[in-house]
């Protein structure tokens, strides 16, 4: 995977194969724990999509340290929509588990 396609404008496209990518099939994960292991295994992809999100939203301060959970939250509800992860609620927490 190019490592630069993550300059384009649709940044949210760019980072999903990388997201779905460490998924699993066995274990649900919450988004923090998703954004975790997708920091220590792309750093410099995630941290231009949370640059890319935080600029476009403007997010300065705490909003802009927080900004990977509802930038990666959109990009897991579109992999949801297209069928290929699903969405469970466990102990009043969501997770997010590949579809295989």
């Amino acid at each position: 995977m190019n490592k630069n396609s993550l300059l384009s404008d649709n940044y949210f496209d760019k980072i999903e194969p990388y997201l779905y990518e460490i998924m699993d099939s066995d274990v649900a994960h919450t988004v923090h724990a998703l954004s975790v292991e997708l920091r220590t295994e792309y750093p410099q992809e995630y941290d231009l999509f949370n640059r890319k999100f935080s600029n476009e939203y403007s997010l300065k301060g705490c909003g802009q340290r927080h900004a990977y959970v509802n930038g990666l939250t959109i990009v897991l509800e579109n992999l949801r929509q297209k069928g290929k992860v699903e969405k469970i609620t466990k102990n009043g927490e969501i997770c997010w588990r590949k579809i295989d």
